[in-house]
This record gives structure tokens, C-alpha cells and sequence, in this order.
């Protein structure tokens, strides 16, 4: 089986922090993501998908909820 993971370029870890686990609800083991300061490892604005995700309905009324 092939496997995939995206590197998503951030420019301040505590600000990916919050965005991709405070926000979210995420923890660090639920999903793998690169997430990567470097120059040159990726372009900002990037995208993937998630396939699988069980009561996206309920999670997007949660976010919602957060904002």
C-alpha cells in the first residue's frame, strides 16, 4: 500500500498549533501532517484531502461554533 503525507509549510509553530490542534480538536497523533518552517519545502496555500471521516456534519457545526 502506498502512503502519502503532505507537507504543509508554516510560517510560526505556535500559530499552526493553534490552527491545526486548539481549533480543530486534532491532537498530534490523528493525523499525519508535515508541517515544515523551512524555505523551499513547500508552497503555502497547499491542500489534501481526508478520506474517512466519521460525522463531518457534527464536526463542522462544531467548528462553526468556534468561530
Amino acid at each position: 500500500m502506498t502512503s502519502i503525507t503532505p507537507v504543509f509549510r508554516i510560517f510560526d509553530y505556535a500559530k499552526a498549533i493553534e490552527f491545526y490542534i486548539d481549533w480543530p480538536g486534532f491532537s498530534i497523533d490523528s493525523i499525519l501532517l508535515n508541517l515544515s518552517e523551512h524555505h523551499g519545502d513547500c508552497t503555502p496555500g497547499a491542500s489534501a484531502c481526508i478520506d474517512g471521516f466519521e460525522n463531518l456534519q457534527d464536526y463542522h457545526h462544531l467548528l462553526i461554533k468556534k468561530s
